[in-house]
């Protein structure tokens, strides 16, 4: 006995040692059926390759894959670093009912990546991506990099990927479930259209100011902002996405700061009037206005890395400058300078917290990951107050100039109050925009309905992003004032959805729906005549109690409906696709027809709606 026992303890040991570096110790992701999100930055073994030598078969098989670090951060960031970095996790399917999976990269920058599956043979199949690749090779068009992952029960899966870039390296890695990872998605998108929108009406709002009164600061300020929407865009990916979908080169990184930062030095010097107020101060602004197209063409003959450390620097030193020369200027008494101060801070904090977070010293999140967009966002309204402010000083100095100052600006408060229902205005109890405070609020009974364009991301996917936004103002402009005629108001457009709102009876919102259609045939009779191809919709429509108020922030508010019905409503639109209809209604909105025999209506039965306990009884309102 004692013998059989040694026997199977040599075996093992055997076994041991022919395999000293099988992928079994490295720690399994294991994946469930409920698997939504799951952050991999601390199951990840990483293997940095300074030489640049390694292949897969050596990071699999031969001594480098003894050579792999275990990763104890939830994002790892290397910084600039010249090295190529090789990273393996493994997988375990632990559920029969696995969902599709996608992996996700969020670090759009990253120049060259190889990912290598494993296959049933026992070899890797490698596939290639990359910020300097045409956008069009990516498995997932998606402004990250995205990657499919196809595993069943009982598999165990090792994957390799391979990461070089001549600018930083950022590693975060998140296996999502393909349900969740699209409710993210739309939540940055979300997220990136108040962003840029804030930057596009800012642009045109002093641009338009600039028409007027011929300030050359606003001309600077409107170069400033669109240049950063531009580096914005590149860091975020969507550059790469939507601009320039071929490749990108680093070099137009530079051209983009270069201009970026001249515009705002330009800015800094004409806002603050830096020749009478800080005179030094101003030719060292000089100086560093300078420096940037310089760095542009010696970017062309050192590294990349090298050259962007030279920008930070000079960027760093230019934010400097431009502080202490707008708290001296506040100091002497000049009013503008208190709010550049102010805005300055905002910028300059959020830019730390991002260098801080790409440098590798803060964690890669939320809040460090948007931390510029946000301080950028609150910068770019505080000095537009600014510059505001110097048109009071205007006033002081030339009254006439300071008439046409003001009109200008009472026409883009009047633009401005476009942005909000003037009806959400009433229910508010508010005379204007200007008197909406943050934390108003109404409770009231109301019809909600959703519609939704089918197959849209189909239909955008053959348009150009200025034939997209064409196409959908014209299917708005069509759609919208059947909704106003039947005493409904627009509460918000989401992309191609329309979520309105019928305060008068839940008959307005029906009728409305039906009118959509009809109206949607017109629609499509030209779409036909110009050989494009018919937009079908659905709608759902759910009545019940709706709380109308502001959120946000002191800074920023909008206006928003909160209730169950909002919910109730969207998910009963997206049952059209699977019921092959136009238009569902709950039995909510069914009982509160003032004339129900007047619609020809198929009962469809209950269904479960996501997000609620309690099936819901639905309606299918036909169309003639």
């Amino acid at each position: 006995m004692i013998k059989k026992i040694l026997f199977h303890i040599v075996v093992a040991l055997s076994v041991f040692a022919l395999f000293p570096h099988a992928v079994s110790a490295i720690e399994a992701v294991i994946i469930g059926d409920d698997i939504n999100r799951i952050p991999i930055g601390t199951y990840l073994e990483i293997l940095e390759d300074e030489e640049k030598k390694w292949t897969v078969e050596d990071v699999t098989e031969g001594g480098a894959s003894e050579k792999f670090i275990r990763s104890n951060e939830k994002s790892p960031g290397y910084g600039f670093s010249g090295s190529v970095y090789w990273v393996r996790f493994r997988l375990q399917a632990d559920s029969e009912k696995i969902p599709d999976l996608l992996l996700e990269l969020d670090f759009p920058l990253m120049d060259k990546i190889s990912f290598f599956v494993p296959q049933a043979n026992g070899g890797y199949l490698e596939k290639k991506y990359g910020y300097s690749l045409p956008f069009s090779q990516r498995e997932v068009q998606h402004r990250n990099f995205v990657f499919n992952i196809s595993i069943s029960k009982g598999d165990i899966k090792t994957y390799y990927f391979r990461f070089e870039s001549a600018a930083r390296v950022e590693i975060p890695l998140t296996i999502w479930s393909t349900t969740s990872f699209q409710e993210k998605d739309h939540r940055e998108q979300f997220i990136f259209g108040i962003f840029y929108g804030i930057l596009l009406v800012m642009a045109l709002y002093n641009f338009l100011l600039f028409l007027s009164i011929r300030d050359k600061s606003y001309l600077y300020y409107v170069i400033f902002i669109v240049a950063y929407s531009f580096g914005q865009l590149t860091q975020n990916g969507l550059a790469h996405e939507s601009i320039f979908p071929d490749s990108l080169s680093n070099h137009y990184v530079h051209i983009v700061n270069a201009v970026m930062l001249v515009s705002i030095i330009q800015f800094v010097q004409s806002f603050l009037d830096t020749k009478t107020n800080t005179y030094m101060l101003d030719k060292v602004l000089s100086v560093l206005k300078i420096s940037f197209p310089i760095i542009i063409i010696i970017s062309f003959f050192i590294s990349y890395a090298s050259s962007i450390m030279i920008v930070n620097i000079l960027v760093v030193a230019s934010a400097v400058t431009s502080l202490i020369a707008g708290t001296i200027s506040a100091m002497k008494g000049y009013r503008p300078a208190k709010f550049f101060i102010i805005a300055w801070t905002f910028l300059i904090t959020g830019s730390i917290i991002y260098i801080l977070k790409v440098s590798g010293i803060l964690p890669n999140n939320y809040f460090t990951s948007y931390s510029i967009q946000v301080g950028a966002a609150l910068e770019v309204i505080l000095l537009s107050l600014g510059l505001g402010d110097r048109i009071n000083l205007m006033k002081e100095e030339n009254d006439e100039n300071q008439k046409e100052a003001l009109a200008t600006q009472t026409g883009m408060a009047e633009s401005f109050s476009r942005f909000v229902p003037k009806e959400f205005l009433q229910y508010l109890n508010r005379e204007g925009i200007a008197d909406v405070e943050l934390g108003d609020q109404t409770m009231k009974e109301m019809t909600i309905l959703f519609s939704d364009i089918r197959s849209f991301t189909k239909i955008s996917e053959q348009l150009t992003p200025q034939e997209n936004i064409d196409f959908l103002n014209s299917y708005l402009n069509s759609i919208g004032p059947v909704i106003r005629k039947n005493n409904g108001f627009i509460d918000k457009y989401i992309g191609d959805a329309i979520m309105a709102l019928f305060p008068l009876s839940a008959d307005d919102a029906v009728n409305a729906a039906i009118d959509m259609h009809r109206q949607l045939k017109e629609f499509n009779k030209l779409r036909i005549m110009c050989q494009d191809v018919p937009v079908e919709i659905g709608i759902g429509i759910h009545s019940g109690d709706m709380m109308l108020g502001t959120i946000g922030e002191k800074n920023r508010i909008e206006t928003t409906v909160i209730s169950d019905s909002v919910n109730i409503a969207s998910r009963l639109e997206g049952l059209n696709k699977k019921y092959d209809s136009g238009i569902i209604i709950s039995n909510d909105t069914f009982r509160r027809l003032k004339d129900q025999e007047r619609y020809k209506c198929k009962k469809i039965g209950l269904v479960s709606i996501r997000g609620k306990d309690e099936s819901v009884s639905v309606i299918e309102v036909m169309i003639d």
